[in-house]
């Protein structure tokens, strides 16, 4: 379920909406009667999902499955820039 709020009330409610939104809600907030944000729980994502995340998008836009880690380097390294393609 989600509700929109405007900006001035998301200011002043912030730890409020904070609670609703770990309890399972989503927060569109508004200016002006627009929608211009959304306030919603992070999913934790661990290095090996990301990992495999990368994969997959790189299968799905480059049409090969190039190794994504080369020997001794890790996910911290690419994430950082320092995987060379």
């Amino acid at each position: 379920m989600s509700q929109t709020i405007g900006i001035y009330e998301a200011k002043t409610q912030l730890s409020r909406l904070i609670d609703r939104v770990e309890a399972g809600e989503t927060i569109i907030i508004s200016r002006a009667g627009r929608p211009v944000a959304e306030l919603r729980a992070l999913t934790a994502v661990t290095p090996a999902d990301a990992a495999e995340r990368i994969r997959a998008f790189r299968r799905r836009h480059l049409n090969r499955d190039v190794p994504l880690l080369g020997e001794g380097e890790t996910l911290r390294d690419l994430v950082r820039g320092g995987h060379k393609f």
